[in-house]
């Protein structure tokens, strides 16, 4: 009788362990980091407009800077290279070294559009072209224009002014007959569409970026 307690008891007590550690493979603890990520990841952020609008202007204004010194970097050593005209297609983002790059780094679609001439609706939101139209509106009246953020659905615009603040830009969009010469101006307006982009005075606005952020990478780039 006590031989078959005690087999009894053994028994228990084994398949007591068995179940403690099937129960601790199930539950295997994730590692320090892989566990604090997880429950960062799963609180809730109190995040205003406010900081959302903050942090969309502070990339905006990178990725603004950043490009117009890339161009201007290019320009500078593209003209005595390739000459004027050639060197005058990397004015557009798409086909400047750098841009890229930038567009990459903070996930943004980088445009920018000029404040004369006609304005091409393609590819524009009924949000951006309302933005674009009233920057061309405030550069009609001579009035300021000041950089700016507003929500497009899913996306944040950043929009800034391009201002004529460089000598190398001058050579192109300057005053035709004093910055550039007739020669040069007509050989530009044959390949770009330059009509409006002409006879600016060093500090005037001549276009403006407009950059496309996912509001979600705005929002995760906002310190915890």
């Amino acid at each position: 009788m006590r031989f078959a307690f005690r087999l009894l008891v053994s028994l228990g007590c084994l398949l007591w362990g068995c179940f403690l550690t099937g129960c601790g493979e199930s539950n295997q603890r994730l590692p320090t980091g892989e566990l604090a990520n997880e429950v960062r990841n799963r609180e809730i952020r109190h995040i205003t407009p406010g900081q959302i609008t903050q942090a969309a202007m502070k990339r905006g204004e990178t990725v603004s800077r950043g490009v117009q010194a890339a161009l201007v970097r290019k320009l500078t050593a593209a003209i005595p290279a390739e000459g004027l005209v050639a060197a005058g297609r990397y004015c557009q983002p798409a086909n400047l070294p750098g841009a890229d790059s930038l567009g990459k780094a903070y996930q943004a679609g980088i445009r920018r559009y000029r404040l004369r001439g006609e304005l091409d609706k393609k590819d524009l939101s009924d949000k951006a072209f309302q933005v674009l139209d009233a920057y061309r509106y405030s550069a009609e009246q001579n009035q300021s224009i000041d950089p700016g953020v507003q929500g497009d659905g899913p996306f944040m615009l950043y929009s800034a002014p391009v201002t004529l603040n460089h000598a190398v830009c001058l050579q192109c969009h300057g005053q035709v007959g004093t910055d550039l010469s007739e020669a040069d101006y007509r050989a530009l307006s044959a390949r770009y569409r330059l009509d409006s982009l002409v006879n600016y005075r060093t500090g005037q606005p001549i276009a403006v970026w407009l950059l496309r952020f996912q509001r979600k990478e705005v929002i995760k780039s906002i310190p915890e």
